[in-house]
């Protein structure tokens, strides 16, 4: 049988299906048997009746769901897509190979892909579109739909690689590969509670405002649509593109196929066959929501299985759901839940899900608003409430200021009952009843005063954000600094508040001016604070140790360890006074011992953080300072060189952050770049490139905004490449580290920073182009001496390496000067590069009997013990094999010369690398000297 015939018998079978289930869904069991006993059904018809009756009699919405594939596929003619899957498996679409099938709707096929041309390795989702279903002439509605969906740059947003037309006209699109599963079973697998479900759901909502703020309607909300990988990040997908691209098509089929969405989440607008609209997303939204939070769906499944059937275009549909505390109960949330859900939420969910779209909320933006005003007891915009309902709200958000008027209330109630009832009250009784009094009034007091400072912050801020800036259209929203700037001009007017707010609106003010690395103005403003807290004697402690954390970070900012120690050591103190059991003591701690792990004192700085993990490991309001003390330690291990030990504990801190559910790409990616530069200081360089690549992939949602994590993870694979001898891909991966920087350190060139200068020397160096690598060090070693972090140590190291560049060119005198500088900081006898630099530099005076312990074979057992300094390890054996020639011990040299041509080809190191033809000149020369 033809296709065609096939689809219209399907199409005639679906019929007969439906108009029967009108008949018979409102007839009880028994009465049904017996019209189904009398009735001539073939097989395919009686099937498909079982499957809309069962799932009409039973509450099974997921059962509606998977039919909805069915049927989109009985009503549509479908293609050879929809019939026979497995023949566009291992095919070519553009530069992709599509592998497997992942998942199929009525308007195509979804499968697993790659890049097929050996670009890059990446998985994909490759789906593929029905041209039936999309109707002719798609061509350029299809590029208009990829050129808008490509434009979606967000990190809730499975992003839209490619698209077009295959050869045999089959439309396809490339979207990024998502391993999650539906944001409904991620919250029920992973027993989340409300709040975090909301957390979840606002990243959802956001997304979804981000696309309409850019004229993008999704169309199709649904859990199936909205994915949680392991690590909590949330993706949306599916934004509908073949129902648009219908809306163009001529045929009934393209008329029809609008009306094609979940009918447990779509608006009845949408049932109707409307195209999709920003108030649909709301809706679709709301109903999203009312599943995660009741666990129960706002259709029931007799409802959306007559909807299925029906045979007209408007849906028989309940107009609301069920009240979602009611919803809650019926599907076994908790008392305490089913309390939370009712009053100011029900209302939210009303206004939401009215099935006039004009009765509901304009926007995305509006619902998000309502949720978080009803999350932190605020009156919500879908609820009046009556004169009461904004003082009820303030009295839930002020708990306890409200006891302590009640405090005073009593007080002042027993204080004169005792007087009245009791005559002969003793003396003391009364002082005490006079004290209790009173400290309710001083609660009072300070709680009148918290509030009046809250109230001052908030009329500060409002202000600012109200407040006209100069050469600023009134249109047009001001930049972070223009913010901070006519901030500051307000904390400097006395009107703003009393001298202590104002200080402390400077102090918050100057650390955002840290953030973003404005270090000077930040330190100016400070100054400021500190002369207001002089001028009026404030004294309060905690502005006092807000001001001494600033002056410690940005002290740290300047590598002025003294000074920050010498801070924190302050505030520490203030602390231990005052907030003897606050976490910010334990977190000062902590900084004190970073300040030791910079000064390399590594045991000093293991026993201060082992303090400190002990004390957060008492606590159960301290798993993020105990995730970051962890951390620290993890990090020690790695510099004091237990790589190992270093890699287990990185290992474990990822496992703990992947416990949290609010862990973040960015987050993960710190953990990944130290579990990724471990590996490559072991020696396991596939490992290492996998976890950089990984580092890489977390961050790609997020390439527009720059990460020292990312430029990181591109230094390190410049460096695998590096050692292997592929020079041309370790330039470009350290191209583009330096510009990585330069974005997070906000410089006007890479060439500002000595980052680029200092690698640069290493890269050309190893490539033996002395000249250029000179140049590059020299560069790198006078922007570390004008002010950047360095170490006098690694400048040293460098300095002794341009002197040994200096005599591969057979400079000695420019070598002595430079080997001069390096002696006066490092030990020759300790350092590896100056060991390397004096036996280089003994090679090249032609009269000299150079020493062989000027390379001992100590250091390259030291050197060896880094099973990532392999190149380096190798370089030192060709040095003394080289010595030992000169000695003429050519026993000796051969050994350690094919010990070096066995470390780097275990290492897979490219032939053409200069390393494997300094020994081939190597061996030729002793072969000449055996001949002779």
């Amino acid at each position: 049988m033809s296709a065609g015939r096939e689809d219209e018998r399907s199409a005639e079978v679906w019929k007969q299906a439906a108009a029967l289930f009108d008949q018979l869904a409102v007839v009880d069991a028994e009465a049904r048997h017996s019209v189904l006993s009398s009735l001539e059904l073939t097989p395919e018809v009686r099937a498909w009746l079982d499957k809309l009756l069962k799932a009409h009699d039973r509450e099974q919405t997921a059962l509606i769901d998977q039919q909805l594939t069915e049927l989109v596929e009985q009503l549509v003619p479908s293609s050879r897509i929809s019939r026979d899957a497995a023949a566009f498996y291992e095919r070519r679409f553009g530069p992709w190979q599509t592998l497997h099938e992942i998942g199929r709707g009525g308007m195509g096929l979804v499968l697993e892909g790659r890049r097929a041309d050996g670009q890059f390795d990446k998985r994909v989702a490759i789906k593929l579109l029905d041209p039936v279903v999309v109707g002719p002439n798609l061509a350029r509605q299809l590029e208009h739909e990829l050129r808008m969906l490509a434009s979606l740059s967000h990190p809730a947003i499975a992003q839209l690689l490619d698209g077009g037309v295959g050869e045999d006209g089959v439309p396809y699109l490339v979207m990024e590969y998502v391993d999650g599963v539906p944001i409904q079973q991620y919250c029920e697998a992973h027993k989340l509670d409300l709040q975090q479900r909301l957390d979840l759901f606002l990243r959802v909502a956001d997304a979804v405002s981000y696309c309409h703020r850019r004229l993008v309607v999704h169309g199709d909300i649904k859990p199936d649509n909205v994915l949680v990988d392991d690590e909590g990040q949330v993706k949306l997908l599916d934004f509908g593109i073949a129902s648009r691209l219908a809306e163009g098509a001529d045929s009934d089929t393209g008329r029809r196929i609008q009306r094609w969405c979940s009918p447990a989440y779509a608006a009845p607008e949408r049932l109707r066959g409307e195209p999709p609209a920003v108030t649909e997303d709301v809706y679709a939204l709301a109903a999203l929501l009312y599943e995660l939070v009741t666990g129960g769906r706002i259709r029931s499944a007799p409802e959306m299985t007559r909807w299925l059937a029906a045979k007209t275009d408007m849906p028989v549909l309940a107009d609301r759901p069920l009240p979602i505390a009611q919803q809650a109960r019926n599907h076994g949330r908790d008392r305490k839940t089913v309390q939370t859900l009712r009053g100011d939420l029900e209302a939210i969910f009303h206004h939401a899900l009215a099935p006039n779209p004009a009765e509901r909320y304009v926007g995305v933006d509006a619902l998000t608003e309502d949720l978080k005003r009803w999350r932190t007891h605020y009156p919500v915009q879908a609820r009046s409430g009556g004169r009461l309902y904004p003082a009820r709200k303030w009295l839930r958000r002020n708990r306890v200021l409200a006891s302590f008027a009640v405090l005073l209330l009593m007080a002042l109630i027993v204080g004169s009952s005792a007087v009245l009832w009791q005559s002969n009250l003793t003396r003391q009784a009364a002082e005490q009843a006079r004290l209790n009094a009173q400290q309710a009034l001083t609660a009072q007091s300070a709680a009148e005063a918290a509030l009046q400072r809250a109230d001052a912050i908030n009329r500060f801020l409002l202000d600012l954000f109200e407040a006209e800036i100069t050469g600023l259209p009134p249109d047009q929203m001001p930049s972070t600094r223009q913010l901070v700037d006519q901030g500051i001009e307000r904390t400097r007017d006395p009107q703003t508040g009393p001298p202590k707010l104002r200080v402390e609106l400077m102090l918050t003010l100057a650390n955002i001016l840290d953030a973003r690395y404005q270090i000077d103005d930040a330190d100016a403003l400070l100054n400021e604070a500190k002369q207001i807290l002089i001028e009026h004697d404030i004294q309060a402690p905690e502005v006092l140790i807000q001001a001494a954390m600033l002056e410690s970070d940005l002290a740290r900012s300047r590598n002025n360890l003294d000074d920050s120690n010498q801070a924190l050591l302050r505030a520490q103190d203030l602390l231990q006074q005052h907030q003897p059991n606050s976490l910010l003591l334990l977190q000062v701690q902590r900084d004190l011992a970073y300040i030791e792990m910079r000064r390399e004192n590594w045991l000093e700085a293991r026993r201060q953080l082992e303090v400190v993990f002990s004390r957060v490991d008492q606590r159960s309001d301290a798993d993020d300072l105990k995730l970051r003390v962890a951390g620290d330690l993890a990090i020690l291990e790695g510099r004091i060189g237990n790589s190992q030990r270093a890699l287990e504990h990185f290992e474990q801190v990822l496992e703990l952050k992947r416990e949290q559910p609010d862990i973040t790409p960015p987050s993960l990616s710190t953990t990944w770049v130290n579990i990724a530069g471990l590996h490559m200081s072991l020696g396991d360089f596939d490992q290492s490139m996998v976890a950089y690549q990984r580092v890489l992939d977390l961050l790609q949602p997020f390439r527009d905004r720059p990460a020292q994590q990312r430029a990181t993870a591109l230094k390190g694979l410049s460096d695998l490449h590096r050692i292997r001898g592929d020079f041309d891909d370790a330039e470009d991966y350290l191209q583009r580290s330096a510009e990585e920087w330069r974005k997070a350190l906000n410089l006007a060139a890479v060439e500002d920073d000595f980052f680029i200068h200092y690698y640069q020397g290493q890269l050309l160096a190893e490539q033996q182009r002395w000249t250029e690598a000179i140049a590059a060090l020299e560069r790198a070693i006078e922007r570390m001496q004008s002010g950047q972090e360095a170490p006098p140590h690694r400048i040293a190291e460098k300095q002794a390496d341009i002197a040994r560049f200096h005599c591969q060119l057979g400079d000695l005198q420019q070598a002595s000067s430079w080997l001069d500088q390096a002696a006066d900081v490092i030990d020759r006898t300790r350092s590896l590069a100056m060991a390397q630099a004096e036996a280089r530099c003994a090679l090249a005076r032609a009269d000299a009997s150079p020493d062989p312990q000027l390379m001992p074979m100590s250091a390259i057992d030291t050197s060896a013990e880094a099973p990532g300094s392999v190149i380096r390890t190798a370089r030192m054996e060709l040095l003394r094999a080289e010595l030992l020639m000169r000695q003429a011990d050519t026993q000796g040299s051969t050994q350690l010369i094919n010990s070096a041509q066995a470390r780097l080809q275990a290492l897979e190191v490219h032939p053409g690398h200069p390393l494997f033809q300094r020994i081939e000149q190597l061996l030729h020369v002793l072969g000449s000297a055996d001949a002779s």
